[in-house]
C-alpha cells in the first residue's frame, strides 16, 4: 500500500522538500533505502525515471546535479498526502494485527519493524507466547516502551501542528471579519 507506484512520486517529493538546498538523485535513492529498507529498496532504475517525470511535470527543478521542489511540487504533496495517509492508516492496523497473530503461536517476529504500538491491539499480549523466555519478553517490553515514547512524541508534534494551523485560521477569520465589518453610519437629510 505504501510503496505502490502512485506513492513513489509523493515519497520522492517529500524527501526533496526536506532538503531546501537541493539533493542529488543518488542521495534520494540512498535516503529512501535508509528509511524504508527492507520493505522497499528501489534502485536508480526506479527513482531516476520518476525524477525525470517530476521534472517534466514542473514539480521539480534541477540545478547542477541537485533537485529542488517547486511550488507545483509542494501543491502536489499538499493535495495527495491526505489520501495516501488515509489509505495507509486504514490498511496498516489490520495488516499488522493479522501478522502479529503468529507471535501467539511461538513464532518470533522482529518487533522493531512495527513503528506504531497501536497496531498490536490491546488484547494481543494477554497470553504471551509460551515458547519465549523472560529475556525475550523483557526485550519486547522495552521495544514497546520505546515505540510508545516515539508515538507520544509524534502525537504531541502532530497536535502542536494542528494547534498552529487552527491559530492561523482563527487569525484569518478575524482579519476577514474586520474587513467586512459594517460600520453604522447616521445619515441626516437636510431639507431646504
Amino acid at each position: 500500500m505504501l510503496f505502490q507506484p502512485e506513492n513513489h512520486q509523493l515519497i520522492i517529493l517529500s524527501i526533496i522538500n526536506n532538503h531546501s538546498n537541493g539533493i542529488t538523485g543518488y542521495s534520494i535513492v540512498k535516503k529512501i533505502n535508509e528509511l524504508f529498507a527492507p520493505a522497499w529498496t528501489p534502485g536508480p532504475g526506479t527513482i531516476y525515471p520518476k525524477l525525470k517525470q517530476l521534472l517534466e511535470q514542473g514539480a521539480l527543478k534541477k540545478v547542477d546535479s541537485k533537485y529542488t521542489i517547486t511550488q507545483a511540487g509542494k501543491e502536489y504533496i499538499t493535495q495527495h498526502i491526505p489520501d495516501a495517509l488515509n489509505l495507509s492508516m486504514n490498511f496498516l492496523p489490520t495488516f499488522f494485527k493479522i501478522l502479529i497473530k503468529p507471535m501467539n503461536q511461538g513464532i518470533p517476529l522482529d518487533v522493531h519493524l512495527f513503528k506504531n504500538p497501536c497496531f498490536f491491539g490491546i488484547s494481543q499480549f494477554k497470553q504471551p507466547p509460551t515458547k519465549w523466555n523472560i529475556k525475550e519478553l523483557e526485550n519486547l517490553k522495552q521495544q514497546l516502551k520505546r515505540e510508545k515514547e516515539r508515538a507520544t512524541q509524534w502525537l504531541n508534534d502532530y497536535t502542536q501542528n494542528i494547534d498552529e494551523d487552527i491559530k492561523v485560521i482563527e487569525e484569518k477569520i478575524a482579519e476577514l471579519k474586520e474587513k467586512t465589518k459594517i460600520i453604522p453610519v447616521k445619515v441626516v437629510w437636510e431639507q431646504d
